[in-house]
């Protein structure tokens, strides 16, 4: 084995170095493959948490809907679903956007298991614009099913947002 240079240039050409965003990058991405769990990662933790940061911010400056929905997959967890409806000025129209998917039933290990009544959804409802700072005052709707836990007269999710949002 020896240090020298002068065999190695002389068999193998020098390696070209791909420019950014140039045609040899591109080609190197497209032949990444990842297994499922990996790319639900890659998904779930950078773009996802890039993509919520852009919406973040789209959502401290524009008024917007919140539109909430609850489901029990095929393990039986109970999850709920929130989407949001904003103007875009950049895109010029009304996107609705997934905002929030999130356990009704915290997994806790513990007797103290929050139920799924009105209190407990409200409270993650509202956590998951104020985590991100999201002025509540910029929330001017709010659509679910007719149910009464969501839209009841009496201790329902509307109920508290009537009650701490009256504008």
């Amino acid at each position: 084995m020896s240090d020298s240079s002068d065999s190695e240039s002389s068999s193998t050409p020098p390696k070209k170095v791909p420019k950014k965003g140039g045609r040899t990058a591109k080609k190197k991405v497209q032949e990444i493959e990842l297994k499922r769990t990996k790319v639900t990662a890659v998904v779930k933790n950078a773009i996802g948490e890039g993509h919520k940061a852009d919406l973040a911010k789209k959502l401290t400056t524009n008024k917007f809907s919140a539109l909430t929905d609850e489901t029990t997959d095929v393990s039986t967890i109970k999850t709920a679903c929130v989407v949001v409806r904003y103007f875009d000025n950049d895109a010029q129209k009304i996107c609705s956007v997934f905002w929030e998917l999130y356990k009704i039933f915290k997994e806790t290990g513990t007797d103290d298991v929050p139920t799924a009544n009105a209190e407990n959804i409200y409270k993650a409802l509202m956590d998951s614009f104020n985590i991100r700072n999201i002025p509540l005052t910029n929330m001017i709707g709010f659509g679910s099913d007719g149910c009464n836990v969501m839209m009841g007269d009496r201790d329902s999710v509307k109920t508290g947002l009537l009650r701490d949002l009256p504008g």
